[in-house]
């Protein structure tokens, strides 16, 4: 099963710069991670086998309520993560 992938996970990967900086929550990797991973937790996962299915998985996923869901998660988890951080 090493060859599953979440493209979930990549979307999130991709925007977390753009999103730390938009929402100004700690850059340490330990509250990158605690956002990811709330963000995560609350998205379903989009699994993919091959690029082809990778690059089907993120066409899916660039759709306005997508994108949305996105903006939200994130915000809700940096206002979590900077009033309760961990590192």
């Amino acid at each position: 099963m090493q060859h599953i992938k979440n493209c979930t996970e990549y979307v999130i990967e991709q925007r977390m710069d753009e999103m730390q900086k938009r929402f100004n929550f700690c850059n340490c990797e330990i509250c990158r991670e605690d956002v990811a991973c709330y963000v995560l937790n609350r998205l379903p996962p989009k699994y993919y086998r091959s690029d082809n299915g990778k690059i089907y998985s993120i066409v899916q996923s660039i759709s306005h309520q997508y994108e949305t869901d996105i903006l939200m998660l994130f915000s809700q988890a940096a206002e979590i993560i900077k009033n309760n951080p961990r590192h």
